[in-house]
């Protein structure tokens, strides 16, 4: 059986939220009756996860001491990292691994934190079965997108051996895009020391991800259209993402509480 550890990258400032994650971690801000980091926890307990990182910003750290009580998560032993600086996401997964101590793990699912499935946790534990290490070393969950030029973009062959990985095209190659959760083996630490800072400072994902591509080590797994999948980092895809939420709760509703 797999053992896994799970990183959620929880960080940054919410700068497209302004001014009102000025004050409120915008991973903290509602999707209709949850808060946003719920999701990503509930994506966690699919995966069958064992232990779960949190890396967020010092002044965040707090809010998160016992998120797993408060949201009835605490299966997943739950734990912080804090970023000192905004400086990637390969960079933030570098910064969780210390978290887990001693114990080792088979396999590492990283997702952002602000990346909300409003369905879809049965298509997330069949990923789960199907991304084995022994298969691929790292795993990209991927989904068809109307907008594939603000996400980004992978092209694969018939098989999912992912042959290409492009950050906002603006001519996206395939519809494809990186919903923001993955499985990386082991190895995952030594490669991220080895990448170069890009030109914006930052210690890159899709840098990450390139390594494993030029090993043919990268393959995609695409969730199914009807999954209801919202990047929340904007204040309209949070509102829809809400919208989608109310619908969700009600259908499943008795309906004298409709």
């Amino acid at each position: 059986m797999t053992r896994r550890a799970g990183i959620i990258l929880a960080g940054g400032s919410g700068s497209r939220m302004h001014p009102t994650t000025e004050k409120v971690n915008k991973h903290l801000l509602p999707v209709y009756d949850r808060p946003v980091i719920s999701f990503p926890l509930e994506v966690m307990r699919a995966l069958d996860v064992d232990r779960t990182v949190i890396v967020c910003n010092e002044l965040d750290q707090a809010s998160y001491a016992d998120v797993g009580e408060w949201l009835g998560f605490a299966d997943l032993r739950i734990a912080t990292a804090v970023q000192a600086s905004p400086d990637g996401l390969a960079s933030a997964i570098a910064t969780a691994m210390p978290a887990f101590g001693e114990e080792d793990f088979d396999q590492y699912i990283v997702t952002v934190g602000d990346g909300v499935y409003i369905t879809g946790l049965d298509q997330l534990a069949e990923v789960g079965r199907r991304a084995r290490p022994e298969t691929a070393l790292a795993w990209a969950v991927v989904q068809p997108h109307p907008h594939p030029q603000d996400f980004g973009v992978v092209t694969t062959t018939d098989e999912g051996l992912v042959t290409g990985v492009v950050e906002k095209p603006t001519v996206p190659p395939t519809s494809l895009v990186c919903t923001g959760l993955y499985a990386f083996d082991p190895s995952l630490l030594s490669r991220i020391s080895e990448l170069s800072y890009s030109a914006r400072g930052e210690l890159e994902i899709s840098e990450l991800l390139q390594t494993y591509l030029d090993q043919d080590q990268l393959r995609a797994i695409a969730l199914g259209e009807d999954v209801l999948w919202f990047d929340v980092g904007t204040p309209d895809r949070l509102l829809d993402a809400s919208a989608a939420r109310r619908e969700a709760v009600n259908q499943n509703a008795p309906s004298s509480h409709r």
